[in-house]
């Protein structure tokens, strides 16, 4: 989440990489890419295939991967992201192609995020976010929203989509 979910601008990935490293230097083991299906046993085994040697704690940190959806028709149609997918995209280096005028649907930071990130794409010349809450309502640090505004998103607070037409 920390590499592909939050953009340069906030996190420097070299500052991460460092962060990384001093963790692990630390002794600290780290297993990525790795499913656990019965938390319960892991912390039993030790890890290790003999059961010997057992963890005094299990931390699993599996990150937040799972974009919310929100249940109205046209949600699924091309041009239409999740804000991680579009995170990520950007994140890895990507520029997605999203067209001159951006809408983000939604209050929180991963919505200030990708607003802002989309503002850095090339072409694009509009953000907007609508969020169903009032601006001190909204789950985004005011810090977040107040950066968005002064980059040029303009926010319409108290609105949200009951369908999505990807007509034009």
């Amino acid at each position: 989440m920390l590499r592909y979910g939050i953009p340069a601008y906030r996190l420097e990935k070299e500052v991460l990489d460092f962060e990384v490293r001093q963790i692990l230097g630390m002794g600290v083991k780290a297993t990525c890419n790795t499913r656990i299906d019965d938390p319960r046993a892991l912390l039993k085994s030790g890890g290790n295939a003999d059961g010997a040697g057992a963890f005094d704690a299990v931390f699993l940190a599996p990150g937040a991967w799972v974009s919310r959806t929100l249940n109205v028709p046209g949600e699924d149609a091309d041009g239409v992201w999740s804000g991680l997918k579009f995170l990520y995209e950007v994140n890895s280096g990507r520029k997605p192609s999203v067209g001159p005028n951006v809408v983000v649907i939604g209050g929180g930071d991963v919505a200030m995020d990708a607003a802002r990130c989309a503002l850095r794409l090339p072409g694009v010349r509009s953000v907007r976010v609508a969020c169903l809450e009032s601006r001190k309502e909204m789950p985004a640090h005011a810090w977040e929203a107040k950066e968005a505004v002064d980059e040029g998103v303009t926010f319409h607070n108290r609105l949200g989509p009951t369908r999505i037409s990807a007509a034009n």
